[in-house]
């Protein structure tokens, strides 16, 4: 099953394992769509504390844009900040969200810190510029005007599906019967031990190669 599966925040350890699948995957069956399912907080926590840099989430996109097959995203659960960017970064057509799915969209963040004036001010520089990359990105994927998205990303919002496919970042609703909720479910699952087995077998192989 080409299915990759997000279920935490896109902290390093984790956009690795996804790059590594989706280029897996573009190796295996160029021709093949693959179904990313996306249950995350992004680059951040739920109250807003940051987890990662936003180039981890960039890094993701960049990738899915590089290989040959089409990459279809559906939410489950929730989405936030960067991930919601991952949804909406798919094939057009194919972005999608379960019934009692939610978006967030909002600025960048950076965790709060102290010291010199001048290394205060590279992060606000920083932080600007992810802000206008993260922009930029939402823009592309959607197709509505820059300055649309930048009101838009100005605070954080919750959307609702429907919402979401009114600001274009997904296309429809994927209202699923309970039979095919459980099906989904069981090749998730599969694909989450298929993931786990192929990294327990790189640490092997890595552990030989060290010894």
């Amino acid at each position: 099953d080409r299915i990759v599966y997000i279920g935490m925040a896109l902290v390093p350890q984790v956009t690795e394992l996804i790059i590594s699948e989706l280029l897996w995957l573009d190796y295996a069956s160029p021709k093949k769509p693959v179904s990313l399912y996306v249950h995350s907080t992004g680059s951040q926590t739920e109250n807003g504390e940051q987890v990662a840099f936003e180039n981890e989430a960039y890094a993701v996109i960049d990738t899915m844009r590089y290989i040959k097959p089409d990459v279809y995203t559906i939410v489950v659960g929730q989405c936030m900040g960067t991930a919601t960017l991952l949804v909406a970064s798919g094939k057009p057509g194919h972005r999608f969200a379960l019934p009692n799915a939610r978006l967030q969209v909002g600025p960048p963040r950076i965790n709060r810190s102290f010291g010199r004036a001048a290394n205060m001010m590279i992060k606000a520089n920083e932080l600007e510029k992810m802000t206008d990359m993260y922009a930029d990105l939402l823009t592309q994927a959607t197709g509505v005007g820059k300055a649309w998205t930048r009101r838009l990303i100005g605070r954080s919002r919750w959307l609702s599906p429907a919402d979401a496919i009114e600001a274009r970042i997904i296309d429809k609703v994927y209202d699923i019967s309970p039979e095919q909720a459980a099906a989904e479910l069981k090749h998730l699952e599969a694909a989450q031990k298929a993931r786990a087995a192929r990294k327990a077998e790189d640490d092997a192989d890595m552990a030989r190669y060290e010894a």
